[in-house]
């Protein structure tokens, strides 16, 4: 006599041999350790009854994880959070199984934002923008997150931050003065500029950048540092007359 919902069938001969089978994708759904007892009941030819009982045991089976788990925020895209979300999807055979562990997110060392995820695979990723005002234009810093499905099976999600340029805020000494036939031959001035500047590496001045105005008498220099030097031939100011003014503005 076979049991009602039985998977398998069983089969016995006069001498008393049986045979059990099932098929393997009907028990596909059993999850780890998870067991199914079916008991089959066999007669002699005077019809005394007795019992064959057999279990089957599940295994894990893992689970299959797709879907969206590529996400980027831009450095001052909002304020004050940077944000991104995105789900994905899982299969699983196991009964139950089919869905995600919200404790099991792995964050990276030295990551700048959090992930969470549900059950559904509903996933936010956060950053305060604060956080990420080093990165130079275009420069990225990406940020890969784990997760897992209840049964284990892992999955990356991988979060690309990307900067822009934060302008720098320079102060410091602008305004420098010579007067004619103070030094001679050469007349000269120099100062310090300051400079400050979020991104990483972009504290510092471009001594290439230097722009000469048309019809300067005078030529300026500055080092990355910012220390600049006027300097102006004597001679070639001698035209001006007495508390006459000729104003250079270069540009850095």
């Amino acid at each position: 006599m076979t049991p009602g919902g039985a998977l398998g069938s069983l089969t016995i001969d006069e001498n008393g041999n049986w045979v059990y089978n099932v098929d393997n994708a009907d028990v596909q759904y059993l999850a780890q350790d998870e067991t199914k007892v079916e008991t089959f009941t066999v007669a002699s030819v005077d019809g005394t009854t007795h019992d064959i009982v057999i279990t089957i045991t599940g295994v894990n089976d893992s689970a299959v994880i797709s879907g969206d788990a590529i996400g980027a925020v831009t450095e001052d895209d909002t304020d004050p959070v940077l944000t991104d979300s995105g789900v994905l999807t899982l299969t699983d055979a196991d009964t139950g199984e089919a869905k995600f562990d919200p404790t099991s997110v792995v964050t990276p060392a030295g990551a700048l934002g959090a992930l969470i995820i549900d059950a559904d695979g509903n996933w936010v990723y956060n950053v305060d923008n604060a956080d990420v005002q080093y990165l130079a234009q275009d420069e990225t810093k990406v940020e890969t997150f784990t997760v897992a499905s209840v049964d284990g099976t892992t999955h990356d999600i991988v979060i690309t931050i990307t900067g822009i340029n934060d302008s720098a805020v320079i102060s410091g000494d602008a305004v420098g003065a010579v007067t004619e036939d103070d030094t001679d031959p050469v007349l000269t001035d120099s100062g310090v500029l300051t400079l400050t500047d979020a991104d990483s590496g972009e504290a510092k001045f471009d001594p290439a950048s230097v722009v000469t105005p048309a019809g300067a008498l005078g030529a300026l220099t500055i080092d990355a540092d910012g220390i600049w030097v006027y300097n102006v031939d004597n001679a070639d100011v001698q035209y001006l007359a007495q508390d006459e003014t000729k104003i250079e503005t270069f540009t850095v």
